[in-house]
C-alpha cells in the first residue's frame, strides 16, 4: 500500500487597501456641531481580511507639521458614519500654509503593537510602531483569545491645503502576510485504498520571526510596504507560527475534495521577512530521517523497560515517548532554518492506525522564498499522491478606497 504523503503549494498575493482620508489641523475655528469622543471596543480580534472599502470602519492617524519633530499636531480616532468620516475635535490646515505628513493605522485598538506610534524625529522615516504578531494562533483559538488581526497602514506626506482643497487621500495597505491552507486526500473514492482516511491535526511554520520595527514611509506597492519592516532574527526571537486549527484537526475522506483547513474566513497572520535561513529540500529529508531513526529507537527502549502489563499499554507509552522524542530530533536537525511541519493521523477502514498517531511531516519551502506584506499566501497539501498655502482655513475631511486581493502561485518543497 502507498502511504506516500506529497505537499505542493499555491501562493496567492495581496491587497492594497486604499483608504483616502482628510484631517484637520489648528486653530479650531468652529465647534458647534462638533463630534464629541466616544469609545469603542475593538472586537475584530480574529485574524478575517478586510476585503473593501466596506469593511474598513474605523482607523487611528496621527499627523504633523512636514518640518517638525514628533507627533501631536492631530491624534484621532476616525470612524465612518453613513456618508462621512468622522473624527473629534475638528481640525483645519494651518494658517500659515505648512504641509502636514499623516500617519493611519487599522485597527484603533490595536493590542499586538508593542511600542506605539510615535516620532524621533523629522519625517516619515523617524515615524514608527513596534509589533508582534501572535504566533500560537491555534492555542488563542483554543481559548477564545485574541488572534492576529490584519494591520493596515497608510502615509500621506507633504500635504498642503491648496493641493489638496481640504482633503487628505490616505491609501492603506496590509501590513502583513497572510497565510490558508487547504489540503486534499487524492486517493480515489473507490477501490483499494477508498477507506483511508487522514486527520490534519496541526500546521505550522518554524523559526521564523514575529516581531519587528514598523518604519512609515511613501507607500506606492506592497514592495515599499515590506521594506518597510525590520523583523528581528536573533535565534531566540525566532518562533514557531501555528495555524489555528479545530482542536478536533480536519478529516480528510478518500475522493480528492479540497478541504479548507481554517474556517470562518480565518487565516494566519505572520510578520513580512525574508528569511536569512530557509532549509533546504536536503536538509528537510535528512530531518525526516532523523525523526525515522529516533522514533524507532525510542520506541523500542521504552517498549523494553515499560512496567505496563499489557503490550498494548507499553505500545501506548513507548508511542507517546517515540513521537517527542523523534520530534526533537527532527527540530535539532533543522535548527534556526525556517520550515513547515504538518502534523497528521492515517486511519484505515478498521479505524486503526496505518501511522503513529500524532506523525511529523517535514517539508521545504522554496528556496527564494520570503513573506511579503500584501500578499495572501494559500498552501495546498496533497495527501495519497505517489508523484510525487493656506491663508483659508479648510477642514480636513476623508475619501477612503480600498483594492482587491490579487492571488499568484507559489511552490513548495
Amino acid at each position: 500500500m502507498k502511504k506516500s504523503i506529497l505537499f505542493a503549494a499555491l501562493a496567492a498575493a495581496v491587497i492594497a487597501t486604499g483608504c483616502n482620508t482628510n484631517e484637520e489641523a489648528q486653530p479650531v475655528v468652529n465647534e458647534e456641531g462638533g463630534i464629541n469622543f466616544r469609545t469603542i471596543v475593538d472586537k475584530g480580534t480574529r485574524a478575517t481580511t478586510i476585503e473593501g472599502t466596506a469593511d474598513l470602519t474605523s482607523f487611528f492617524v496621527a499627523a504633523n507639521k512636514a518640518n517638525e519633530e514628533g507627533l501631536g499636531f492631530l491624534e484621532a480616532a476616525v470612524y465612518k458614519n453613513s456618508t462621512e468620516w468622522t473624527y473629534a475635535p475638528k481640525k483645519y490646515f494651518p494658517t500659515d500654509g505648512a504641509a502636514l505628513n499623516f500617519f493611519a493605522y487599522y485597527p484603533i485598538k490595536d493590542l499586538n503593537m508593542t511600542t506605539a506610534l510615535a516620532s524621533t524625529g523629522v519625517g516619515a522615516t523617524a515615524t514608527t510602531f513596534g509589533y508582534t504578531v501572535p504566533a500560537d494562533q491555534k492555542t488563542a483559538r483554543a481559548a477564545g483569545d485574541k488572534m492576529a488581526q490584519d494591520l493596515l497602514v497608510a502615509a500621506t506626506l507633504n500635504q498642503g491645503v491648496v493641493a489638496s482643497n481640504g482633503d487628505v487621500e490616505l491609501k492603506f495597505f496590509h501590513a502583513l502576510s497572510a497565510v490558508t491552507f487547504s489540503a486534499k486526500n487524492s486517493y480515489p473514492a473507490t477501490g483499494e485504498f477508498s477507506e483511508l482516511d487522514y486527520t490534519i491535526e496541526n500546521v505550522q511554520i518554524a523559526n521564523m520571526a514575529n516581531t519587528g520595527t514598523f518604519t512609515y514611509g511613501t507607500f506606492a506597492d506592497n514592495a515599499a510596504v515590506t521594506a518597510a519592516w525590520t523583523p528581528v532574527f536573533t535565534g531566540t526571537a525566532l518562533k514557531t507560527y501555528v495555524a489555528g486549527l479545530p482542536e478536533a484537526g480536519v478529516s480528510l475522506v478518500s475522493g480528492g475534495v479540497v478541504k479548507k483547513l481554517l474556517t470562518n474566513n480565518d487565516v494566519m497572520m505572520v510578520l513580512p521577512q525574508p528569511h536569512p535561513a530557509l532549509a533546504t529540500a536536503t536538509e528537510v529529508a535528512d530531518a525526516r530521517n532523523e525523526y525515522k531513526a529516533a522514533y524507532t529507537t525510542e520506541y523500542n527502549t521504552v517498549y523494553a523497560a515499560s512496567s505496563a502489563v499489557t503490550p498494548a499499554e507499553k505500545a501506548a507509552e513507548a508511542t507517546t515517548a517515540a513521537v517527542i522524542a523523534a520530534t526533537a530530533a527532527a527540530a535539532a536537525e533543522l535548527d534556526g532554518k525556517g520550515y513547515v511541519e504538518i502534523t497528521f493521523n492515517l486511519k484505515g477502514g478498521d479505524g486503526q492506525y496505518l501511522f503513529p498517531a500524532g506523525s511529523k511531516l517535514y517539508l521545504a519551502l522554496p528556496a527564494t522564498f520570503a513573506f511579503k506584506a500584501g500578499t495572501r499566501y494559500n498552501f495546498s497539501l496533497v495527501f495519497g499522491a505517489d508523484d510525487n498655502t493656506g491663508s483659508k482655513l479648510d477642514d480636513i475631511t476623508f475619501d477612503v478606497t480600498v483594492e482587491t486581493w490579487i492571488t499568484q502561485d507559489q511552490p513548495l518543497n
